[in-house]
């Protein structure tokens, strides 16, 4: 079934993770489907000034919905997108809320809810996907989690979530710049200058490397190309050894 809008939940206590939500848009955007970012719990926040901040880096662009399943704070922000014709997902790690949200959606309680643990952390309640007509139109899917989704098929979805990160890609001196301390990057410059955070572009790089390895595994003409080149790499440094006395280990 087509997902038109997944709500990404996560909560605004121990469990919020910019770089989890980063991956879950990466995934959602890949899927065909438009990401919502529900910041649940919010009753719960002790800083919540400076998570909205965090939160809207993360979201970069996409729209953010502060919710409590508690007090019914956003709920009707979050009806605005469920109605006739329209399916929407849940995703989000365990214990965020996401089955406390749908029954404030449903009206009743037709999914099981956890207590919140002494740590503050939810507890994990969901076990299988489950889809849920709505009596005025609508469905909604509850998942267990970001496997649910399956792993990225390409690299369009992570350009969609990192549009920040391609900007300045954009302005590197060199197109062919791999943001690896080559002259003119300008990758390297807004890090520097703090103008991109270092730990986005590195969650960045890092879901590239993931998608780049999936497409290894799934086609053995490009893991065969990858294996050959390592072995090359190899084989070079063994030679260079054996020229340079200074690069052989002492026995």
């Amino acid at each position: 079934m087509n997902v038109d809008v997944f709500f990404v939940v996560t909560a605004a206590n121990r469990e919020f993770n910019e770089r989890r939500l980063e991956r879950y848009l990466a995934a959602v955007w890949n899927s065909g489907a438009t990401p919502v970012l529900v910041l649940n719990k919010v009753d719960l926040a002790t800083e919540r000034e400076s998570m909205l901040e965090a939160i809207g880096e993360a979201a970069n662009g996409v729209a953010v919905v502060y919710a409590s399943a508690k007090t019914g704070e956003g709920l009707d922000a979050l009806r605005a997108y469920v109605g006739t014709g329209k399916t929407v997902g849940f995703v989000g790690s365990s214990g965020v809320g996401k089955s406390s949200l749908m029954n404030c959606l449903l009206g009743r309680e037709a999914q099981a809810v956890g207590g919140v643990r002494s740590d503050e952390r939810g507890r994990h309640t969901t076990t299988a996907r489950q889809l849920i007509v709505l009596p005025g139109g609508g469905v909604l899917i509850d998942t267990p989690g970001m496997r649910e989704l399956g792993l990225l098929d390409d690299a369009g979805g992570i350009d969609t979530s990192f549009t920040d990160v391609l900007a300045f890609a954009e302005q590197c001196k060199f197109r062919d710049c791999a943001h690896k301390g080559e002259p003119g990057c300008a990758i390297a410059a807004a890090v520097a200058s703090g103008a991109l955070p270092a730990e986005r572009f590195a969650s960045y790089r890092k879901l590239l490397a993931e998608t780049a390895a999936t497409d290894r595994k799934r086609d053995p003409i490009l893991a065969g190309r990858s294996k050959a080149r390592t072995k090359e790499i190899s084989r070079a440094l063994r030679a260079r050894a054996n020229l340079d006395p200074k690069l052989k280990r002492d026995d």
